[in-house]
């Protein structure tokens, strides 16, 4: 079994980094493989479960002061990263969490490292010049289109041409009250899911969203609707608990297609259009109903996963407008961009954590 592990994180470093003055066959690199291993998935955990992060100070981290959880991913990456500097996944991996706290000036560190063991790295340059787009640095924007397209030039019009869609749709016009404006067989509705409570109860923002979605099933009765989210509590997930509130308030339970992998947007846009592909009559429209401080995200990321996944759809909103008005939902924070744009890249194949999580 030891020497299957070994196997197995020869072939991961040799995929992911350039692994020159490490000597792949000492004790000392085997044992830093699987102290690597730990890290990242202690990590990992924080970042999807949460956790006691005072405890994590204690425990893993003494004289270090933590302010939460993110902090946590961050320090169980750089451990991981000290011990393997040529690992590039888990570069890329403390880039994201760098990104995640709007920390740019250690993600673009990270990125040019990044490029300094390997050159060619596409994912690397593209990231540094979306960011700087965020942060309105045309240079640096400039500099490394200028070097992505001169490692692969079609695929750097592909993100030219998203960068410009993310643009676009950042403009949208929220819609507060549903309208008929397609056809019902050629129309969709995806209700995105919020949060349990600890319980396992629906909390207040979901509701809000399924009394939207309730509104648009009156005006397109006959278009199927797509509940979307898991995350479990105490036995129930977001879609199982919408899809029975839909039903109690007469909705005929055969036209609801319960979603209920997805554990965050990129799960919700993933999943759902794969079961879009699955109809024999794929609609040619969606509106997806959401909070309004998400549906740009949700936009976004709907959108490219389509253009990924190649399916030819327009999409739509409905929000529950969390905002004290409209005008106040429109404007657009730059932690509301970094969030989309990270998305984003996700959604178009750039994971996060490569290998771990899109």
């Amino acid at each position: 079994m030891r020497y299957v592990l070994v196997l197995i994180f020869l072939f991961v470093t040799s995929s992911c980094s350039n692994t020159k003055n490490i000597d792949l066959f000492t004790e000392e690199y085997y044992q830093n493989q699987i102290k690597i291993t730990e890290l990242v998935q202690r990590g990992m955990y924080y970042y999807w479960n949460g956790g006691d992060y005072k405890n994590a100070e204690k425990e893993f981290f003494k004289g270090i002061t933590l302010k939460g959880n993110l902090d946590v991913v961050e320090r169980f990456f750089q451990e991981a990263v000290t011990l393997n500097e040529y690992r590039l996944d888990l570069q890329h991996g403390l880039a994201s969490t760098y990104i995640i706290q709007g920390e740019f000036a250690k993600a673009f560190n990270t990125y040019n490292t990044i490029l300094s063991i390997n050159p060619q790295d596409f994912n690397a340059h593209i990231l540094y010049a979306g960011y700087s787009k965020i942060k309105e640095d045309k240079n640096t924007y400039n500099e490394y289109i200028t070097k992505v397209q001169q490692i692969n030039s079609e695929k750097t019009e592909y993100y030219l041409q998203a960068f410009d869609r993310i643009d676009n749709i950042n403009k949208t016009i929220f819609n507060v009250s549903p309208e008929k404006k397609y056809k019902d067989n050629e129309h969709i509705i995806v209700i995105l899911g919020y949060a349990l409570a600890e319980n396992g109860t629906m909390q207040d923002t979901l509701y809000k969203r399924l009394e939207k979605g309730l509104e648009l099933h009156k005006i397109y009765p006959n278009s199927k609707i797509i509940v979307s989210g898991a995350v479990p509590k105490e036995g129930y997930t977001e879609a199982g608990l919408m899809k029975e509130w839909l039903v109690k308030k007469g909705v005929s339970a055969q036209n609801i297609f319960v979603e209920d992998r997805a554990k965050d947007t990129i799960g919700n846009a993933f999943f759902s259009i794969d079961i879009i592909k699955a109809q024999k009559n794929k609609p040619k429209y969606g509106t997806i109903i959401s909070s309004a401080s998400h549906m740009r995200r949700a936009l976004n990321i709907f959108t490219e996963m389509g253009i990924v996944k190649n399916i030819d759809m327009e999409w739509d909103n409905l929000v529950y407008l969390d905002y004290p008005n409209v005008a106040e939902a429109q404007k657009i924070s730059d932690n509301e961009k970094i969030v989309i744009y990270r998305d984003f890249f996700r959604a178009s194949g750039i994971w996060a954590y490569p290998g771990l999580q899109q």
